[in-house]
């Protein structure tokens, strides 16, 4: 399937937002194709396309929904969470994509976060700017448009109840649970003590080696990477909090100090922890995207 060329416009990354739940947000409405992606379970959407009548879904976890331009939609929070994360990817196409050419309005799940992974890339080199950007964001476009075109051909709808599923190829998965979301699921459970590299291998019955190779061919990234990634998401969560300090969120994550992570954070996120803090504070006040 031939991919467009795919010019990507304002990126913004996850952030602890503060949901307003019991209002409606909206309606919205862009000239630019929409992928605005949510880590809650819960919330409803109200879609209307042009020409059509509303129609309103309930809106699953870890899902992205792409909107083509001219589509208005107003959504509105559930109840309960006190922060969730949000990202919105705005971009044009010089061409139509066939997997969303006739479509006003898709729902695509994102359980490993693969297209999460790449849109944070893209916020990264925004933010920073440095030369050669522009192209390594599209990059990392033309992947989210691979993504895609393979999550359309997997049988489904792409509809709230019945979303395309994007998930690693067939061959890079095992029976069941792919090695991503295994190795995830262990460190997650002990992100105060992270676990090495040999207790994660027993934890999935392979071999510190194999593990390593398999997980590196399945993911493009090595093994403690993604820890390190895993442990920086949380850290970002845990600071966006109200009372949040720095020394409490590392031993959280299990740094042995706050200048250990601190240095860990601006190598992964290119900002300090408190750089970060005061920006994601800030966001709502200064972006109301519906939160």
């Amino acid at each position: 399937m031939p991919l467009p060329r795919i010019t990507p416009g304002l990126v913004e990354a996850s952030r602890a937002m503060a949901p307003k739940p019991d209002r409606w947000h909206g309606p919205f409405t862009w000239r630019t194709w929409l992928m605005d992606w949510c880590d809650f379970a819960g919330g409803r959407l109200e879609v209307t396309a042009p020409g059509a009548r509303p129609v309103t879904v309930e809106r699953p976890v870890n899902t992205w929904c792409v909107f083509a331009p001219g589509v208005a939609y107003r959504h509105i929070a559930p109840p309960g969470p006190t922060r969730v994360g949000q990202r919105w990817l705005f971009f044009e196409l010089d061409a139509p994509f066939a997997p969303l050419a006739a479509r006003a309005f898709t729902v695509v799940s994102d359980p490993e976060e693969r297209i999460a992974a790449q849109v944070d890339a893209m916020y990264q080199i925004q933010q920073h700017r440095e030369p050669g950007g522009d192209i390594a964001a599209q990059g990392h476009a033309l992947v989210v448009m691979g993504e895609l075109a393979m999550a359309s051909r997997r049988g489904h709808a792409g509809a709230a109840d019945d979303p395309w599923p994007v998930r690693a190829p067939v061959a890079a998965r095992t029976t069941g649970d792919g090695l991503l979301q295994r190795v995830e699921r262990a460190v997650l459970r002990s992100l105060a003590r992270p676990p090495a590299l040999a207790d994660l291998a027993a934890t999935v019955d392979l071999s510190p080696s194999a593990l390593s190779h398999r997980f590196q061919r399945e993911t493009g990234m090595s093994v403690m990477a993604r820890v390190r990634w895993l442990r920086i998401r949380e850290a970002r969560r845990l600071l966006s909090e109200p009372d949040a300090t720095v020394a409490a969120v590392a031993r959280a994550v299990g740094f042995s100090s706050p200048f250990h992570l601190s240095r860990v954070f601006r190598q992964v996120t290119g900002m300090s922890p408190g750089e970060f803090r005061r920006r994601s504070r800030a966001a709502p006040a200064a972006r109301d995207h519906g939160n």
